[in-house]
């Protein structure tokens, strides 16, 4: 079976389910005797002492994903539980493993990087014990639950959740009638994944599935893999598991800066095969990724049909594709890959100057040391490896799937922080976080407001005057963004907080994954802007007006008789076509006192509206 379980489904597109694991299907009054008979039956019937045989497992096969067709490969090391998995699709390549020591995993753009988060660590050890049958071994040390029997689909099962030692818990549905291992059910951070396994024959003594079908509870495309044939081994070969090597595709001589646009998020210029420039939001939180507008600009045509989304709810349609020459400043990568997801108008729009053409993510922070002097608009690019003093604060970056984590508290209660240069205001706590730190209905007394990322709207309530500590440096009025969502990126059960504009601002901030860390030096001067002062929540998706998605009650905007709905064509006697979404978001946070006047488009009625800016409460 596949030990990784494909973690990568999710890639931050993620959901959390606050239910037991695998609650689908009718549950029975009838219970087994222990977990110890259901295990008995599934030794005897995957082939008992013949496993005792077995050191290595190698399962090759295809791979339907997305739209596409790949090939695949799976070794496992029955002993040990290492194992390395490998997914090639053509317009990409994706492998993951575990060496005995570290869980490693190289993403479609080649980059390879370690997963080794608190959580990637339980879940590793977790992967490990599935990968060397841990559960048909006589020296098994998990912790399982009673036995439930369940009915799905006309099929009876006997579930047992089992927990190994330091790991994370995994769901395993027993076939009753085979007693066959059928399903794998496991809680991820966002999202729950379930492992189905098929087609069982016998391969020299040994029961083995020949389908495997992967799915996640966040809209993710399912994938189907059919093993064509396996290799049981003897004994294996240490570079069977060792980690990938990245590619020889970066050439960056010496350190380039880069001019950058900050106004919340961080945007820079790239030439694409060299047409441009085209201007990039610089994201630790995402992926490389281009708009379908870029593509059709740069005369590509990108393959695949998958489903991708962020923060906020909603899922968007996701293709591939790959560049041959892309250059930001000095620095050159060659065929590099990029996702392509049609972001909404909102995302990609800046006003009177040219859309967004997408993301720069973790590809470019795996390649390259990265350094964003928010205060002086420069981010420089420096090549791995290179010493880099660091004069402020150095914390040790984690990773749980593709964004870099630090350990911090949030008005002193511990937390892992996820630090997202994408995140182009206050800082968002997670409300599984919250619940379980006992803040949850405290932080839920702020003003409610909304937010958008490329999952659609998030529902939040804001408040101020909280305390945010990384390490020894302590914020000690930061605006707190509260999010309860039930998927995608805010709606995780292992992070407390997305921290992003608001704090990462206040300093120069260098990233180096090559040495897993991240330095963050004081920057005197930056000054966050205040909470919306209207009671408005806009959204600009479409050129010539701003949408009402959200009016406050008892507000200014409220008071002035604005609805949800509504269209606002200009703010201030400027045409909506000529502001951008971080304008109108600077309009309504000017000082309390201040007169907004607003040309507003209700049907086919057009009004003149205005109202004073107060401080909310």
């Amino acid at each position: 079976m596949p030990a990784r379980l494909r973690l990568a489904l999710s890639r931050r597109l993620r959901n959390v389910l606050l239910v037991l694991l695998g609650t689908a299907g009718a549950v029975a009054s009838a219970r087994a005797d222990s977990a110890a008979e259901v295990l008995a039956a599934a030794r005897a019937a995957s082939g008992g002492a013949a496993w005792d045989r077995v050191a290595i497992v190698q399962g090759v096969g295809t791979e339907a994903y997305a739209g596409l067709n790949g090939r695949w490969q799976l070794t496992e090391d029955a002993s040990s539980g290492r194992y390395a998995q490998l997914e090639d699709f053509a317009v990409y390549k994706v492998s993951e493993g575990f060496d005995g020591r570290q869980h490693w995993r190289q993403d479609r753009s080649g980059g390879v990087h370690a997963l080794d988060s608190a959580f990637a660590m339980r879940s590793t050890r977790t992967d490990a014990w599935l990968a060397r049958r841990g559960y048909l071994k006589a020296d098994d040390t998990a912790v399982y639950a009673t036995p439930e029997e369940r009915v799905e689909g006309g099929v009876r099962y006997w579930t047992v959740q089992a927990t190994p030692a330091d790991a994370e818990p995994a769901q395993l549905w027993f076939d009753a009638a085979t007693h066959r291992l059928a399903r794998v059910v496991r809680q991820m951070p966002i999202s729950v994944l379930v492992v189905r396994l098929e087609d069982y024959r016998e391969v020299e003594g040994v029961s083995l599935p020949h389908r495997i079908v992967i799915t996640d509870e966040n809209g993710e495309s399912p994938a189907t893999v059919t093993i064509e044939r396996y290799a049981l081994l003897a004994a294996g070969d240490d570079r069977l598991f060792a980690r990938a090597q990245p590619p020889d595709d970066t050439r960056l001589a010496r350190p380039t800066r880069l001019r950058a646009e900050i106004d919340g998020q961080v945007v820079v210029r790239a030439m694409l095969n060299g047409k441009g420039p085209f201007g990039f939001i610089v994201d630790t939180g995402g992926h490389n990724i281009l708009t379908p507008e870029a593509v059709r600009a740069l005369g590509l045509k990108a393959v695949g049909r998958g489903q991708s989304g962020g923060a906020g709810e909603g899922t968007l349609p996701e293709q591939a594709v790959r560049v041959t020459d892309l250059r930001i400043g000095a620095a050159r990568l060659k065929d590099a890959y990029f996702s392509v997801i049609p972001f909404g108008w909102d995302t990609v729009e800046r006003g009177t100057r040219p859309p967004l053409a997408g993301l720069l993510g973790l590809d470019i922070f795996e390649r390259f040391i990265v350094r964003i002097d928010y205060r002086r608009a420069v981010l420089d690019l420096i090549p791995m490896g290179t010493p880099v003093s660091c004069a402020g604060e150095q914390l040790p970056i984690r990773f749980e799937d593709d964004s870099p984590e630090v350990e911090g508290t949030l008005d002193g209660a511990a937390g892992i922080v996820n630090i997202d240069t994408g995140n182009g205001g206050s800082t968002v706590v997670q409300g599984v976080w919250a619940a379980r730190s006992g803040v949850a209905d405290r932080l839920k007394r702020g003003i409610e407001t909304v937010s958008f990322g490329s999952g659609g709207i998030s529902r939040n309530w804001e408040s101020e005057g909280h305390a945010l500590r990384l390490g020894s440096l302590l914020l000690p009025d930061t605006v707190f963004r509260y999010a309860e969502d039930s998927k995608g990126a805010f709606s995780s059960r292992t992070e407390a907080a997305n921290a992003g504009y608001d704090v990462l601002a206040h300093y120069t901030v260098t990233f180096d994954y090559g040495r897993s860390r991240v330095c963050l030096e004081p920057s005197p001067g930056f000054k966050p802007a205040p909470m919306s002062r209207s009671g408005l929540g806009l959204t600009k998706s479409e050129p010539a007006a701003f949408t009402v998605v959200k009016v406050r009650a008892g507000s200014p905007a409220a008071l002035a008789g604005i609805r949800e709905g509504d269209k606002i064509v200009a703010i201030n006697g400027r045409a909506a076509a000529k502001l951008s979404g971080s304008d109108a978001f600077n309009a309504m946070r000017r000082p309390a006192g201040t007169r907004v006047r607003l040309l507003l488009r209700r049907g086919e009625t057009t009004q003149a509206v205005s109202f004073v800016l107060e401080q909310p409460h």
